[in-house]
């Protein structure tokens, strides 16, 4: 790998690693939901992800960035003592999750999978950061109407502002980057 890839690589996990404790911190003083400081590493994450483009070239830098990811993920999920303290930004929920340690794999194979094409990898990306953030967000703080879903539940009013979230998140991309117009973007 080049140098330019090992800093980006080192750089990621260094957003990572610092912005846990930081926004841990954070959403301690603010008073911010277990949820909201989750999701705010899930967005800050997944908008470095979709940089990624524009620093890799090739997929086997990503894949050692989710590796190098992973690891310390699982083991503070395992961990109480680290799961309570470190990972609490990203476990203080009640509901059951794996996504901190399935994110950093998802993105590697979307990157491996879109082979170079940029809309193919942004589009999911930006999917997976922004509209899951949202549809969790609205649904955890203003969803009424509760559906299951596998271990726990879902909102009628999360999955909505999920859906229509997802779909911005893939008419902005294709219209802003001249692929359709305004009309066909809505097809």
């Amino acid at each position: 790998m080049s140098t330019r890839e090992w800093l980006a690589v080192v750089s990621v996990i260094a957003c990572l690693f610092l912005g846990m404790p930081f926004i841990r911190l954070l959403a301690k003083r603010g008073g911010a939901s277990p949820e909201v400081a989750r999701k705010t590493i899930h967005v800050v994450m997944g908008l470095s992800c979709a940089a990624f483009p524009w620093i890799f070239d090739r997929a086997l830098p990503v894949w050692i960035l989710a590796a190098v990811a992973t690891v310390p993920l699982a083991i503070i999920r395992t961990l109480p003592v680290l799961r309570n303290g470190l990972g609490s930004a990203l476990h203080g929920i009640e509901r059951p999750s794996y996504g901190e340690v399935l994110f950093a794999p998802a993105v590697a194979a979307v990157f491996t999978l879109a082979a170079g094409d940029l809309y193919l990898y942004l589009i999911p990306i930006l999917i997976l950061t922004i509209a899951d953030a949202a549809g969790a967000l609205v649904g955890t703080r203003w969803g009424k109407r509760r559906y299951g879903s596998g271990d726990g539940f879902k909102t009628v009013e999360g999955s909505i502002i999920f859906c229509c979230t997802a779909c911005l998140c893939v008419f902005l991309p294709l219209l802003l980057g001249g692929r359709v117009d305004a009309i066909h973007a809505l097809w």
